[in-house]
């Protein structure tokens, strides 16, 4: 609605059943997971705006801009908040941050690049990739093994996604 986007009954009822998803993943009690749920749920309405914001910034400015000021008020925000807390790594955890800055900063930028040839709506589905690199995660690092509420919730959430990416053929050609 803010990017003036088309909104289609499809699009409202796969964001719906998306959310039962969510609602079957987090499975919300008055419990003390409640909090961490919700938390969760706040990030996937900042990741909404962030969405928003860069499908705006396409109009004008370039990916690298977009993404260098996104890194640096991060950046300064997180320092803000956590820098008390900080320990400096050893060696071998610099070697990790190195690795995980390079691939993060390449899939920033895909991502960022993305938001220039489709709506902000084909875009974001793209992100339901994280909650089964998350739960593969979880199981080879953790031993945490989902119950069958979460296996469903997460096949509802990736379904949606899917879905909206099988039904459109919305990717732009960019000019060679």
């Amino acid at each position: 609605i803010f990017l003036r986007e088309t909104v289609t009954p499809q699009l409202i009822l796969l964001s719906m059943v998306g959310l039962l998803g969510t609602i079957f993943v987090l499975k919300p009690g008055f419990t003390s997971a409640l909090l961490p749920g919700m938390a969760a749920v706040g990030q996937g309405f900042g990741i909404a705006i962030v969405a928003i914001l860069l499908r705006k910034l396409h109009e004008t400015e370039k990916v690298l801009s977009i993404v260098a000021a996104f890194a640096f008020y991060g950046s300064a925000i997180i320092a803000l908040v956590f820098g008390h807390t900080f320990i400096a790594p050893t060696i071998n955890e610099w070697f990790l941050l190195f690795g995980i800055g390079i691939t993060g900063t390449f899939g920033q930028l895909s991502y960022t690049r993305a938001y220039a040839y489709a709506p902000a709506s084909h875009v974001q589905p793209f992100q339901y990739i994280e909650v089964l690199v998350s739960v593969l995660l979880g199981i080879i690092f953790w031993g945490d093994i989902p119950d069958l509420p979460m296996v469903f919730g997460a096949i509802l959430i990736v379904g949606c996604g899917w879905e909206l990416m099988i039904a459109k053929q919305f990717v732009k050609v960019p000019p060679s």
